[in-house]
């Protein structure tokens, strides 16, 4: 009797294990796919800002652009979820993990002291020049503030799971943020709120692609953080 109890718990521990297994798998195929969005629209945005194409860095000639360096952190930050999804394997993937979020890191905190201490830091405009009076821009080639934090919490996603990728605490939670930045915003623009899309006044507003790329990262990070909750 005992023998056979044992053996129909170690039945449904074989049966969890497959589930859980499964839904990862099925987890990090969708994480590929909206990960993959995310590098087609930054390569986009990049090309649009190289040879001026509008449709590609505002959608629509009304809208605050992309800006450059926005692109550039959005490609980076695709190669740094598509890292974590394959849970960091190998000793040049950790390493790479560690070095876009810590620039990421650098970066982001560099440009959010600049603004609210009102200087600029010549990084704004270093690969390609924005010219000013750029619509709904306060300072050139400068993202805004709400897309600054953004990648901060990507940033921090990939290095709490460098210092503790077995149980990455936070990811989930740094995900639902981000998706929630990019919710708003697209809310705002399509119901016609200023506010919600973060246009204030001194205020560079997010750009609606930032915004669904936004969404499209955060839920990446959801659904890789919740196979560690």
């Amino acid at each position: 009797m005992a023998s056979s109890q044992k053996l129909v718990k170690n039945k449904r521990s074989v049966t969890g294990d497959k589930d859980r297994s499964r839904r990862f798998n099925d987890s990090r195929f969708l994480i590929r796919i909206l990960v993959g969005i995310v590098l087609v629209g930054s390569i986009a945005v990049v090309f649009g800002w190289i040879f001026d194409v509008t449709v590609l860095k505002s959608i629509l000639p009304k809208f605050v652009a992309m800006k450059f360096i926005t692109a550039l952190s959005f490609f980076f930050s695709s190669i740094l979820v598509l890292l974590l999804a394959k849970k960091g394997k190998g000793e040049i993937s950790k390493l790479f993990i560690i070095i876009i979020s810590s620039t990421l890191l650098l970066l982001m905190t560099i440009f959010l002291v600049s603004f609210f201490w009102g200087f600029t830091t010549g990084l704004e405009n270093l690969f390609v020049q924005e010219l000013p009076g750029a619509i709904h821009t306060i300072i050139p080639g400068l993202p805004a503030v709400p897309t600054l934090i953004g990648f901060l919490l990507i940033s921090l996603s990939g290095l709490v799971f460098s210092f503790n990728p077995q149980k990455p605490w936070g990811i989930f939670f740094f995900g639902l943020l981000i998706s929630l930045i990019g919710v708003v915003a697209i809310v705002g623009y399509l119901f016609d709120i200023p506010m919600l899309y973060y246009s204030f006044s001194g205020y560079t507003p997010i750009a609606v692609n930032a915004s669904f790329l936004f969404i499209l990262l955060g839920v990446s990070l959801i659904l890789f953080g919740s196979e560690h909750k």
